[in-house]
């Protein structure tokens, strides 16, 4: 079954253009001209993917990350013809997974869809570490707070908490590396895999965690300064249940 793909664009040529390129390579792909459209659309169901462009008449391309982030971590790429690195890093803080600038190269684009559609299968594939022990994704627990790996869904005190992916990925990376002291580039590496992000960027991750666990977080996720963080405590561990 192909992937599905929601390219978000008031521009009818780029929509004919890009949703005609990503159709002949092999995508199902529906094409919206607002934000407004999306919405109505999205309540039939979610896409794999999600490619939005930045500004749009009604509703900007970060009101759309915004809502999305409030119930889903499906992958969204956006497509911005602005210079300025303000709105880039605003995105990035709300959950966008990457950006283009227009008018972007088709090829370019498909191979930013085709990443996240492979992030979205390591995801529910198991982790190294678990497919070393023979086990599926994990359901990690430690007090008041649980994390399914499978569902990528986290909980505290019993109430789900919605967070972006990256504030989650950060937490499993730290729940595998329980006890240890883990770098700065580790976790880059681990989160922003093969791309250039600053330490702003791990920074609001780790405060975007830390406030979702509340008074937790203090003493669970603590600063080694100057190196990196570390995970105090012994989670426990069990496969996570499809």
């Amino acid at each position: 079954m192909p992937a599905r793909i929601a390219l978000v664009d008031d521009d009818p040529a780029l929509r004919e253009f890009i949703g005609g390129y990503l159709v002949e390579v092999g995508f199902e792909v529906n094409c919206y001209e607002s934000v407004a459209a999306f919405r109505a659309g999205a309540a039939g169901g979610l896409p794999d993917v999600v490619i939005s462009d930045l500004m749009m008449p009604d509703e900007n391309g970060l009101a759309l990350l915004a809502w999305l982030r409030g119930f889903s971590q499906v992958p969204v790429i956006m497509l911005t013809s602005q210079d300025g690195t303000t709105d880039r890093v605003v995105g990035l803080e709300l959950g966008a997974d990457d950006y283009l600038s227009k008018p972007c190269e088709p090829r370019e684009l498909l191979a930013c869809v085709r990443t996240q559609l492979r992030r979205l299968k390591s995801m529910a594939a198991p982790a190294p570490v678990a497919a070393a022990n023979g086990s599926g994704p994990f359901r990690w627990s430690f007090g008041p707070i649980v994390l399914d790996e499978r569902a990528l869904e986290l909980q505290v005190d019993g109430q789900r908490v919605d967070l972006p992916r990256k504030p989650l990925e950060l937490l499993m990376f730290l729940l595998r590396h329980a006890g240890e002291v883990v770098t700065k580039e580790q976790l880059l590496e681990a989160v922003w895999p093969g791309r250039i992000v600053s330490e702003t960027s791990l920074t609001n991750a780790v405060g975007k965690l830390r406030s979702a666990l509340n008074d937790e977080a203090q003493t669970i996720v603590t600063s080694v300064y100057g190196y990196g963080y570390r995970f105090d405590g012994k989670p426990a561990r069990e496969p996570a249940v499809a």
